[in-house]
């Protein structure tokens, strides 16, 4: 069967720089490893370069930077979509690709007095693959070294690491597929096709973790507690908590009294009728469970500066 992958790649991207004169004529040629007659020079120090890739969408144009290398280095950038692996060496040097064929190859390029060499690239109008990896080959002489690979996600528009033919939202990164986090917001986030429903968070939850501030000294050990979510009524969160002074050994009892605005919640925790902490955090649905309330308890007069929480599950 014939395969169109080599002629993807190899026409994957069309480059432009912004000074011909840092390219010269010289063309890159890649070997299997056991051809390529490795030669060993303990004399010369290894170059060790930093690669950066812009986003890739289809069209646009981006940069592939290397920096740390020494002025006028000669740069060639290797691009694959085949994943890692063993990949070609440069015959007569000690550097390979760690990148599976077919690979394309752009450059080369000169590095400036700074060490860096950028090559400006246009995407062309189609980008089938999700994902493109890039590694960058740099030599000076007997100086050689290569990059770490860069796994770029193409057609990304809106940062969040999922590209447009699986995003339900390119221009929002707030959603995703398998966004951990749904609120209940009448949105969508995880692209699974719905919000998690409004009444979704009631209930009673006895299964709690929770630390209060403390000095350390103080340490209150959690014995018992729950609280009660009303979301779509009352809006609120009322419940209470028992825990075990560490330090005299007496118990000390909270009562928990929240608002919830949205997904927000804000309340305090109250000892004898008194507001003792704060209590603040946020509604969310985390990997489906089992996290449904995240607040941070603090004390609001600083006498004890160690924040304590309280995470609800069911």
């Amino acid at each position: 069967m014939r395969t169109v992958v080599p002629v993807l790649v190899a026409s994957l991207l069309t480059a432009c720089t912004a000074d011909p004169a840092a390219v010269d004529d010289a063309t890159l040629v890649l070997v299997d490893a056991a051809d390529a007659s490795l030669p060993v020079d303990q004399a010369a120090p290894p170059l060790f370069p930093d690669l950066a890739v812009e986003p890739i969408v289809a069209g646009q144009p981006f940069n592939l930077t290397v920096t740390n290398v020494p002025s006028a280095a000669t740069v060639w950038f290797v691009i694959g979509t085949n994943g890692y692996g063993l990949g070609p060496c440069v015959p007569g040097r000690s550097i390979c690709t760690d990148l599976r064929p077919p690979l394309g190859r752009l450059g080369p390029v000169v590095a400036d007095a700074t060490g860096t060499a950028r090559l400006t690239v246009v995407a062309p109008s189609r980008v089938p693959w999700p994902t493109v990896l890039v590694q960058a080959l740099v030599w000076k002489g007997q100086n050689e070294g290569v990059s770490t690979v860069v796994e770029v996600i193409t057609n990304d528009f809106d940062g969040d690491g999922s590209p447009t033919s699986r995003d339900c939202d390119d221009n929002d990164p707030n959603r995703f597929p398998g966004n951990p986090v749904e609120i209940a917001d009448g949105i969508d986030s995880d692209c699974d096709g719905d919000d998690v429903p409004a009444d979704y968070f009631d209930g009673t939850y006895s299964s709690l973790d929770w630390i209060l501030p403390s000095t350390i000294v103080s340490l209150c050990v959690p014995i018992s507690g729950s609280v009660t979510i009303d979301h779509t009524a009352a809006r609120e969160l009322t419940g209470s908590l028992t825990c075990l002074d560490f330090l005299n050994g007496s118990t000390r009892s909270y009562s928990v009294r929240a608002d919830i605005v949205g997904n927000q919640v804000d309340g305090t925790l109250r000892q004898g009728g008194i507001d003792v902490y704060d209590l603040h955090g946020t509604l969310s649905d985390v990997l489906g469970g089992p996290a449904f309330l995240e607040t941070d308890v603090v004390d609001p007069t600083g006498a004890e500066p160690f924040a304590g929480y309280l995470d609800v599950s069911r």
